[in-house]
């Protein structure tokens, strides 16, 4: 908890300076700079330090290799680390053991110095946050932390598109799609800029965003969100990733369930009329055959059923588990044992660090999604901006718990967890200051 003196100097302390130089403050800081340095460090690996540059471009490829290594072994972060009197939230120290674990578990991997690479890269996130929370007011910087996180990711996903705007979608089979566009898409130091499950995984959260303003906004603002829903649920569609499909619906529903009052009884009858209209006649039998054709791409039903030959990579990773099952076998185990990623984050976990470090990985998952209903529980209605973050925050957590069935979402140093990670400390830190929530006007 925090006292008196200090909610008035959160409140309060900044009133002397104008809104926007706080904020520019907070997000030219130095633990600022450390967290948009790791957001550029995403997409390349350690293969790279081994090659030798030849122009600019490799060179600046070369050197963000080295961003995770110059931000966990930096003075700042070395020298503060033991300054700080907050701890992190519970939740987020289990995912902090399985990180540890899985560094320990690299003296077990094929590739040690790989795999401590990717240890190391999976922890200076958790290391920078600890840095941006180093002050007393914890609330309102891991609100901050959030924004930033949503304002970089929104940047990344408007390159993305500025980039592959001739290659963003192509006419298949079933139609409009911009599945395989990392092989359309220009090259950046010999490495394409993303696949298609990363452009819809991009879009998905600012779009689960979008929804959630789109019902708390007044009545003009409502409509300005629409355009951005949209914009961003076309994305997540046209890239025809399964999963990022299955898993925005998912959250919207999801959603709708904490809308509270009217909004939510509107939300369900919108719900279940939808569903009426998917049961009955009055939408041509040929558009649903087009929809799983879509969403098919192409493959066969025996491809459906494998998961595009993911049920094979469990298999073989539950194999390789079975092999080292207390500490795993380091990070990126799955490419080293099975030579293909095992697409699960729970069996990522094992092979990562066994069933030690994979429990803190499942349990840390599981705290958190107490802590968010028990928050959900408590916020009342007044409580209108933190209710909105609230559950802002819960489905982000949805979309990705849903996707880390498929995906590694969380578990491996990735864009899905530089997005987790202030998401579930928030969780953390809301349910510890829960008591002062209505007493500290946040800057957000």
């Amino acid at each position: 908890m925090t006292d008196n003196n200090n909610i008035d100097k959160a409140g309060n302390g900044s009133a002397r300076y104008p809104e926007w130089i706080v904020w520019l403050k907070k997000f030219v800081s130095v633990s600022a700079i450390f967290w948009i340095m790791l957001w550029f460090s995403i997409n390349t690996g350690p293969w790279v330090l081994r090659s030798r540059p030849e122009d600019m471009v490799e060179w600046l490829h070369w050197l963000r290799t080295l961003f995770p290594l110059l931000v966990i072994f930096s003075p700042v972060i070395i020298l503060t680390s033991g300054q700080s009197r907050r701890q992190l939230p519970g939740n987020v120290r289990l995912w902090l053991l399985y990180g540890l674990t899985g560094l320990l578990a690299c003296i077990l991997s094929p590739e040690p110095l790989d795999a401590a690479y990717w240890a190391i890269a999976y922890l200076a996130p958790i290391a920078a946050m600890k840095l941006y929370l180093h002050e007393k007011d914890m609330m309102n910087e891991i609100v901050n932390l959030n924004i930033l996180n949503m304002v970089i990711l929104t940047v990344f996903l408007c390159v993305l598109i500025f980039f592959s705007f001739d290659a963003l979608y192509v006419e298949g089979r079933a139609g409009i799609t911009g599945y395989g566009i990392e092989g359309r898409m220009p090259l950046i130091a010999q490495m394409p800029m993303s696949r298609s499950s990363g452009m819809a995984r991009f879009a998905a959260v600012p779009g689960i965003l979008s929804f959630i303003y789109l019902w708390f906004g007044s009545s003009w603002t409502r409509f300005l969100w629409i355009i951005p829903l949209f914009f961003f649920a076309w994305i997540v569609v046209i890239m025809q990733s399964r999963g990022a499909i299955i898993g925005f619906g998912f959250v919207l529903a999801f959603e709708m369930l904490f809308l509270g009052g009217r909004k939510r009884i509107l939300a369900l009858i919108l719900l279940i009329l939808f569903g009426l209209i998917l049961m009955s006649d009055a939408l041509p039998g040929q558009l649903f055959e087009e929809i799983a054709d879509f969403l098919k791409r192409g493959q066969s039903n025996e491809e459906l059923r494998s998961m595009t030959g993911r049920t094979r990579a469990w298999g073989l990773g539950w194999s390789e588990i079975l092999n080292a099952p207390l500490i795993g076998r380091g990070f990126q185990a799955d490419r080293y044992l099975i030579a293909e990623h095992v697409h699960n984050a729970y069996l990522y976990a094992l092979l990562t660090s066994g069933f030690t470090g994979a429990t803190a990985y499942v349990c840390g998952l599981l705290w958190t999604w107490i802590l968010f209903f028990r928050a959900i529980r408590r916020i009342s209605e007044r409580e209108q901006k933190h209710k909105i973050f609230l559950i802002q925050a819960g489905g982000i957590l949805a979309f990705f718990t849903v996707r880390g069935v498929t995906e590694g979402a969380g578990a491996m140093f990735s864009v899905d967890f530089m997005i987790m990670l202030p998401v579930i400390t928030y969780l953390g830190i809301l349910d510890q200051e829960y008591g002062i929530i209505q007493k500290v006007k946040l800057r957000w």
